[in-house]
């Protein structure tokens, strides 16, 4: 069948973090040629946020300062 769900994109039931991570974290972009082209253009644009897979605990996360 034509209308099956086989890219990396795919976000059906099956999808987790981990699989995200296995592809779309900094050490895996930093790993491969083409992923390390993929990194020099994201700071060469000036992004904050390099690598979108990366795991982050949202226990961990910053917060705003009060005052």
């Amino acid at each position: 069948m034509f209308n099956k769900k086989r890219t990396k994109r795919d976000r059906s039931e099956g999808w987790t973090k981990r699989k995200k991570f296995r592809t779309c974290s900094l050490l895996a972009r930093a790993a491969t040629r083409s992923g390390k082209k993929i990194l020099k253009r994201r700071m060469w644009r000036g992004k904050h946020e390099l690598a979108p897979g990366d795991y982050c605990n949202y226990k961990m996360r910053k917060v705003k300062s009060l005052r």
